[in-house]
């Protein structure tokens, strides 16, 4: 039987080498595909394979550090963000503090992307990084009238009690 402190040291490999998932933009179909991005080491508080699929909202200000101002376009959508000024943390809070069912942070560099990581939080939404090129197109989308819709999840979150 194995002891407790060997099953965390196993799930804690699994979790480093399950980081990447993918999110999947349904529409529209200019951009539709499977992206690879980098998931949050925070939020669902459960073991998942369950998915959030919905429409995407651009968050104002777009960097999320403070409150949103368009806080009803953002009920039970997924909350578009740009990296930078704030914590991960921070970003995700703003959003499901305006309704969001999930967060895309739109990486701020062209080079690879970083985990998500942050100090304790107790958001309880999805939250992924996806590369700046595939950020850029998503807010062309929208700013050209375009409707974006995306699933977002992960295959594997850790509860906060391990």
């Amino acid at each position: 039987m194995l002891s407790d402190n060997v099953w965390l040291a196993v799930l804690s490999l699994v979790a480093l080498l399950l980081q990447v998932g993918c999110v999947h933009i349904e529409s529209p179909y200019s951009i539709m595909g499977k992206v690879d991005y980098s998931m949050a080491q925070f939020g669902l508080p459960y073991l998942t394979v369950e998915y959030d699929v919905g429409e995407v909202v651009t968050a104002v200000p777009y960097r999320a550090c403070r409150p949103l101002w368009n806080k009803p376009e953002m009920k039970g959508k997924i909350c578009l963000v740009e990296r930078g000024d704030c914590t991960f943390t921070t970003m995700t809070e703003m959003c499901e503090e305006a309704g969001a069912m999930g967060v895309l942070v739109a990486n701020n560099e062209t080079d690879t992307m970083t985990s998500m990581m942050s100090g304790t939080s107790h958001v309880k939404l999805r939250a992924a990084m996806i590369p700046k090129h595939t950020g850029d197109a998503i807010l062309s989308e929208l700013q050209s009238g375009e409707t974006v819709v995306v699933k977002l999840g992960h295959s594997i979150a850790f509860p906060p009690y391990l």
